[in-house]
């Protein structure tokens, strides 16, 4: 995973481990990317289960917080 992936799935991580959802526009005021930027990265994360898209926005998927907790607690 390179930099802004893992940089992406801190973000929505942090952003959304107690519930809710983090949009595209916030994402990209987080990162300062473009979608077009960010669609791939969030397609590859999405293919290997780490996040999870909803028309609200995204949020961890089971596999990612499991990642994710072990990483940043």
């Amino acid at each position: 995973m390179d930099g802004l992936s893992t940089q992406i799935l801190q973000d929505i991580f942090a952003s959304t481990q107690d519930g809710g959802f983090l949009t595209m526009r916030d994402l990209e005021l987080k990162v300062s990317e473009s979608e077009r930027r960010l669609r791939p990265i969030l397609e590859d994360l999405k293919e290997s289960r780490m996040i999870v898209e909803y028309s609200e926005g995204f949020q961890i998927a089971k596999i990612g917080s499991q990642y994710c907790r072990a990483r940043w607690g």
